[in-house]
Protein backbone atom coordinates (compact mmCIF):
# COMPACT_ATOMS: atom_id res chain seq x y z
CA UNK A 1 0.00 0.00 0.00
CA UNK A 2 1.72 3.18 -1.19
CA UNK A 3 -0.51 6.26 -0.12
CA UNK A 4 -2.23 4.72 3.00
CA UNK A 5 0.39 2.67 5.45
CA UNK A 6 2.99 5.07 4.32
CA UNK A 7 0.99 8.07 6.23
CA UNK A 8 -0.76 5.87 8.55
CA UNK A 9 2.72 3.76 9.62
CA UNK A 10 5.16 7.26 10.68
CA UNK A 11 -4.15 -4.14 -22.99
CA UNK A 12 -2.19 -4.12 -30.33
CA UNK A 13 -6.01 -4.81 -29.95
CA UNK A 14 -6.22 -4.14 -26.09
CA UNK A 15 -7.89 -7.48 -25.84
CA UNK A 16 -5.48 -10.11 -23.91
CA UNK A 17 -4.81 -13.15 -26.49
CA UNK A 18 -4.89 -16.35 -25.46
CA UNK A 19 -1.41 -17.27 -26.08
CA UNK A 20 1.37 -15.22 -27.31
CA UNK A 21 5.23 -15.73 -28.10
CA UNK A 22 6.95 -14.73 -24.88
CA UNK A 23 11.16 -14.19 -24.84
CA UNK A 24 13.35 -14.05 -22.43
CA UNK A 25 13.29 -10.02 -21.28
CA UNK A 26 16.80 -7.89 -20.36
CA UNK A 27 17.10 -5.77 -17.31
CA UNK A 28 15.23 -3.31 -18.95
CA UNK A 29 11.81 -2.17 -21.04
CA UNK A 30 10.02 0.52 -22.55
CA UNK A 31 6.40 1.46 -21.23
CA UNK A 32 3.62 1.52 -24.10
CA UNK A 33 0.62 3.01 -22.65
CA UNK A 34 -2.23 1.88 -24.29
CA UNK A 35 -5.06 3.20 -22.04
CA UNK A 36 -5.58 5.35 -19.42
CA UNK A 37 -8.53 5.94 -17.18
CA UNK A 38 -7.29 9.18 -14.82
CA UNK A 39 -8.95 10.80 -12.07
CA UNK A 40 -11.46 8.25 -11.59
CA UNK A 41 -11.00 6.36 -8.81
CA UNK A 42 -10.38 7.02 -5.01
CA UNK A 43 -6.93 6.35 -3.29
CA UNK A 44 -6.52 3.06 -5.99
CA UNK A 45 -4.43 0.78 -4.91
CA UNK A 46 -4.51 -2.43 -6.52
CA UNK A 47 -5.39 -4.03 -9.48
CA UNK A 48 -6.12 -7.72 -10.18
CA UNK A 49 -6.94 -8.94 -13.81
CA UNK A 50 -9.69 -12.16 -14.49
CA UNK A 51 -8.98 -13.40 -17.53
CA UNK A 52 -12.22 -15.53 -17.61
CA UNK A 53 -13.95 -12.79 -17.81
CA UNK A 54 -11.82 -9.98 -18.91
CA UNK A 55 -11.70 -7.62 -16.28
CA UNK A 56 -9.49 -5.68 -14.17
CA UNK A 57 -10.76 -5.30 -10.32
CA UNK A 58 -9.19 -2.12 -8.76
CA UNK A 59 -9.69 -1.41 -5.14
CA UNK A 60 -10.33 1.50 -3.77
CA UNK A 61 -9.41 2.79 -0.20
CA UNK A 62 -10.84 6.13 0.04
CA UNK A 63 -9.20 7.17 3.40
CA UNK A 64 -8.23 4.58 5.27
CA UNK A 65 -10.42 3.73 8.29
CA UNK A 66 -13.01 1.28 9.36
CA UNK A 67 -16.01 3.25 7.77
CA UNK A 68 -17.57 1.57 5.19
CA UNK A 69 -16.58 3.93 2.91
CA UNK A 70 -14.31 2.02 0.82
CA UNK A 71 -15.51 0.15 -2.36
CA UNK A 72 -13.85 -1.89 -5.80
CA UNK A 73 -13.77 -0.37 -9.24
CA UNK A 74 -14.85 -3.09 -12.21
CA UNK A 75 -13.22 -1.77 -15.62
CA UNK A 76 -13.19 -3.82 -19.13
CA UNK A 77 -9.71 -5.26 -20.26
CA UNK A 78 -9.79 -2.58 -22.93
CA UNK A 79 -10.37 0.23 -20.64
CA UNK A 80 -13.95 0.82 -22.65
CA UNK A 81 -16.44 0.25 -19.43
CA UNK A 82 -16.02 1.38 -16.41
CA UNK A 83 -18.52 0.25 -13.22
CA UNK A 84 -16.61 2.80 -10.29
CA UNK A 85 -18.57 1.69 -7.26
CA UNK A 86 -18.89 -2.28 -8.88
CA UNK A 87 -18.75 -3.04 -4.90
CA UNK A 88 -19.36 -1.07 -2.27
CA UNK A 89 -19.78 -2.25 1.99
CA UNK A 90 -16.25 -2.58 2.25
CA UNK A 91 -13.93 -0.40 4.72
CA UNK A 92 -10.87 0.42 2.98
CA UNK A 93 -10.10 -2.23 0.34
CA UNK A 94 -6.40 -2.58 -0.42
CA UNK A 95 -4.66 -5.90 -1.93
CA UNK A 96 -6.67 -8.07 -4.73
CA UNK A 97 -6.71 -11.47 -6.39
CA UNK A 98 -8.79 -13.53 -8.53
CA UNK A 99 -8.79 -17.59 -8.72
CA UNK A 100 -11.74 -18.66 -10.66
CA UNK A 101 -14.81 -17.45 -9.55
CA UNK A 102 -13.64 -15.64 -6.53
CA UNK A 103 -12.13 -12.33 -6.13
CA UNK A 104 -10.08 -12.12 -2.65
CA UNK A 105 -9.81 -8.36 -1.05
CA UNK A 106 -7.93 -7.28 1.40
CA UNK A 107 -10.47 -4.99 4.22
CA UNK A 108 -8.63 -3.12 6.49
CA UNK A 109 -8.75 -6.12 9.28
CA UNK A 110 -10.28 -9.08 7.52
CA UNK A 111 -10.21 -10.58 3.87
CA UNK A 112 -13.25 -10.32 2.25
CA UNK A 113 -14.43 -13.51 -0.17
CA UNK A 114 -16.34 -12.17 -3.31
CA UNK A 115 -18.45 -14.60 -5.89
CA UNK A 116 -17.99 -13.33 -9.32
CA UNK A 117 -20.61 -15.41 -10.67
CA UNK A 118 -23.50 -13.63 -8.16
CA UNK A 119 -21.22 -10.45 -7.46
CA UNK A 120 -21.96 -10.92 -3.78
CA UNK A 121 -19.59 -10.96 -0.55
CA UNK A 122 -19.51 -14.59 0.58
CA UNK A 123 -17.05 -14.56 3.43
CA UNK A 124 -15.80 -11.72 5.89
CA UNK A 125 -12.56 -13.46 7.89
CA UNK A 126 -11.08 -11.48 10.37
CA UNK A 127 -7.43 -11.19 11.83
CA UNK A 128 -7.08 -13.46 14.70
CA UNK A 129 -5.40 -9.75 16.44
CA UNK A 130 -8.17 -7.87 14.37
CA UNK A 131 -9.02 -5.46 17.70
CA UNK A 132 -5.37 -4.85 17.60
CA UNK A 133 -5.74 -3.11 14.44
CA UNK A 134 -3.17 -4.97 12.56
CA UNK A 135 -3.69 -2.70 9.18
CA UNK A 136 -3.95 -5.48 6.55
CA UNK A 137 -2.83 -4.59 3.21
CA UNK A 138 -1.74 -7.47 0.45
CA UNK A 139 -3.23 -11.03 -0.43
CA UNK A 140 -1.62 -13.77 -2.54
CA UNK A 141 -2.71 -17.13 -3.74
CA UNK A 142 -0.80 -20.71 -3.92
CA UNK A 143 -1.65 -23.23 -6.67
CA UNK A 144 -3.17 -25.53 -3.91
CA UNK A 145 -5.88 -22.94 -3.18
CA UNK A 146 -4.00 -21.37 0.07
CA UNK A 147 -4.84 -17.71 0.99
CA UNK A 148 -2.20 -15.43 2.69
CA UNK A 149 -1.96 -12.07 3.78
CA UNK A 150 -0.11 -8.97 5.34
CA UNK A 151 -0.43 -7.35 8.38
CA UNK A 152 1.57 -4.26 7.88
CA UNK A 153 1.20 -2.80 11.41
CA UNK A 154 1.83 -6.68 13.17
CA UNK A 155 4.64 -7.48 11.27
CA UNK A 156 2.71 -10.57 10.18
CA UNK A 157 1.61 -12.63 7.47
CA UNK A 158 -1.41 -14.45 8.20
CA UNK A 159 -3.03 -17.72 6.64
CA UNK A 160 -6.91 -18.19 5.59
CA UNK A 161 -7.50 -20.68 8.28
CA UNK A 162 -11.48 -21.99 9.06
CA UNK A 163 -12.47 -18.94 7.61
CA UNK A 164 -9.86 -16.74 9.92
CA UNK A 165 -6.69 -15.15 9.24
CA UNK A 166 -4.38 -17.20 11.60
CA UNK A 167 -0.97 -15.75 12.27
CA UNK A 168 1.53 -17.94 9.82
CA UNK A 169 4.91 -15.92 10.31
CA UNK A 170 5.33 -12.96 11.97
CA UNK A 171 8.72 -11.12 12.72
CA UNK A 172 9.25 -7.77 13.93
CA UNK A 173 12.65 -7.13 10.96
CA UNK A 174 11.77 -9.30 8.62
CA UNK A 175 8.00 -7.93 8.00
CA UNK A 176 8.46 -4.41 9.16
CA UNK A 177 5.58 -2.45 7.26
CA UNK A 178 4.76 -5.70 5.66
CA UNK A 179 3.41 -4.74 2.10
CA UNK A 180 3.19 -6.51 -1.22
CA UNK A 181 2.91 -10.52 -1.13
CA UNK A 182 3.64 -13.09 -4.68
CA UNK A 183 3.15 -16.85 -4.02
CA UNK A 184 5.55 -18.26 -6.95
CA UNK A 185 6.77 -21.45 -6.83
CA UNK A 186 6.00 -22.97 -3.74
CA UNK A 187 8.14 -19.19 -2.22
CA UNK A 188 5.90 -16.27 -0.60
CA UNK A 189 7.53 -13.48 -1.32
CA UNK A 190 7.17 -9.99 0.56
CA UNK A 191 8.16 -6.79 -0.02
CA UNK A 192 7.57 -4.04 3.02
CA UNK A 193 10.59 -2.93 4.33
CA UNK A 194 12.75 -5.10 2.86
CA UNK A 195 12.55 -7.74 0.36
CA UNK A 196 11.96 -11.26 1.73
CA UNK A 197 11.18 -14.65 0.99
CA UNK A 198 9.50 -17.59 2.82
CA UNK A 199 9.43 -21.76 2.38
CA UNK A 200 5.81 -22.57 2.03
CA UNK A 201 6.61 -25.57 3.67
CA UNK A 202 9.15 -24.57 6.15
CA UNK A 203 8.11 -20.84 6.45
CA UNK A 204 11.92 -20.02 6.90
CA UNK A 205 13.06 -16.87 5.22
CA UNK A 206 15.30 -17.91 1.80
CA UNK A 207 18.45 -16.42 1.95
CA UNK A 208 19.09 -16.84 -1.92
CA UNK A 209 16.65 -15.68 -2.81
CA UNK A 210 16.10 -12.28 -0.01
CA UNK A 211 19.78 -11.47 -2.20
CA UNK A 212 17.88 -10.62 -5.04
CA UNK A 213 16.03 -7.41 -3.82
CA UNK A 214 18.98 -6.40 -1.86
CA UNK A 215 19.19 -2.81 -0.92
CA UNK A 216 15.70 -2.09 -1.89
CA UNK A 217 13.66 -0.66 0.51
CA UNK A 218 9.77 0.48 1.09
CA UNK A 219 8.69 -2.34 -1.47
CA UNK A 220 5.19 -2.33 -2.52
CA UNK A 221 3.34 -4.65 -5.23
CA UNK A 222 4.75 -7.34 -6.62
CA UNK A 223 3.76 -9.41 -9.08
CA UNK A 224 6.22 -12.39 -11.80
CA UNK A 225 7.35 -11.07 -14.94
CA UNK A 226 6.87 -14.25 -17.40
CA UNK A 227 10.58 -15.51 -16.94
CA UNK A 228 11.45 -16.24 -13.19
CA UNK A 229 12.17 -12.83 -12.41
CA UNK A 230 10.18 -10.21 -10.73
CA UNK A 231 8.68 -6.25 -11.39
CA UNK A 232 8.09 -4.13 -8.23
CA UNK A 233 7.05 -0.97 -7.24
CA UNK A 234 8.53 1.30 -4.52
CA UNK A 235 7.25 3.73 -2.06
CA UNK A 236 9.31 6.20 -2.65
CA UNK A 237 10.93 5.36 -6.26
CA UNK A 238 8.24 6.09 -8.69
CA UNK A 239 9.82 3.48 -11.11
CA UNK A 240 9.32 0.00 -11.54
CA UNK A 241 12.13 -2.19 -10.59
CA UNK A 242 12.94 -5.69 -11.74
CA UNK A 243 14.57 -8.22 -9.77
CA UNK A 244 16.07 -11.56 -10.61
CA UNK A 245 17.69 -14.25 -9.03
CA UNK A 246 21.48 -14.12 -8.84
CA UNK A 247 21.57 -10.24 -10.30
CA UNK A 248 21.17 -6.78 -8.73
CA UNK A 249 18.06 -4.78 -8.61
CA UNK A 250 17.79 -2.86 -11.26
CA UNK A 251 15.27 -0.18 -12.89
CA UNK A 252 12.77 -2.03 -15.46
CA UNK A 253 12.55 1.56 -16.91
CA UNK A 254 13.46 5.02 -16.10
CA UNK A 255 9.59 6.40 -16.66
CA UNK A 256 8.13 7.64 -13.44
CA UNK A 257 4.65 6.06 -13.17
CA UNK A 258 4.18 6.41 -9.50
CA UNK A 259 2.87 2.81 -9.64
CA UNK A 260 1.13 0.87 -6.84
CA UNK A 261 0.13 -2.54 -6.79
CA UNK A 262 0.13 -3.86 -10.20
CA UNK A 263 -0.52 -6.98 -12.02
CA UNK A 264 1.57 -8.22 -15.23
CA UNK A 265 0.16 -10.34 -17.95
CA UNK A 266 3.25 -12.10 -19.44
CA UNK A 267 1.21 -14.23 -22.14
CA UNK A 268 0.54 -10.73 -23.43
CA UNK A 269 2.92 -8.33 -21.86
CA UNK A 270 0.33 -6.12 -20.70
CA UNK A 271 1.24 -4.42 -17.08
CA UNK A 272 -1.72 -3.12 -15.16
CA UNK A 273 -1.09 -0.48 -13.19
CA UNK A 274 -2.82 1.92 -10.59
CA UNK A 275 -1.08 5.06 -10.02
CA UNK A 276 -0.48 7.70 -7.62
CA UNK A 277 -3.08 10.55 -9.07
CA UNK A 278 -6.39 7.86 -8.57
CA UNK A 279 -5.13 6.51 -12.72
CA UNK A 280 -5.28 3.38 -13.74
CA UNK A 281 -3.38 2.93 -16.35
CA UNK A 282 -2.63 -0.28 -18.63
CA UNK A 283 1.27 -0.56 -20.35
CA UNK A 284 2.25 -3.00 -22.97
CA UNK A 285 5.90 -3.69 -22.21
CA UNK A 286 8.27 -4.33 -24.79
CA UNK A 287 11.58 -5.59 -23.66
CA UNK A 288 14.92 -3.86 -25.52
Amino acid sequence: MKTSIKQLLIICALSVPTLATFSAPSSSAKLQELWRLEGKFNMPESAAYDAQRQMIYVSNVNEYAKDSNGFISRVSARGEHLEVEWMTGLHSPTGLAVKGDKLYAVDYDALVVIDLHNNKIIMRAPAVDAEQIPVLNDVALAENGDVYVSGSRSRTIYKLVENKLEVWVKDDELLKTANGLLVYQNILYHGGNAWTAFDLETRRPVKSLIEMGEGLVDIDGITADGTGGFIVSLIDDHRLWSLKKGANPKPLTEDEVKGIDMHFVPQSNLLFLPRVGNTLSAYRLVWD
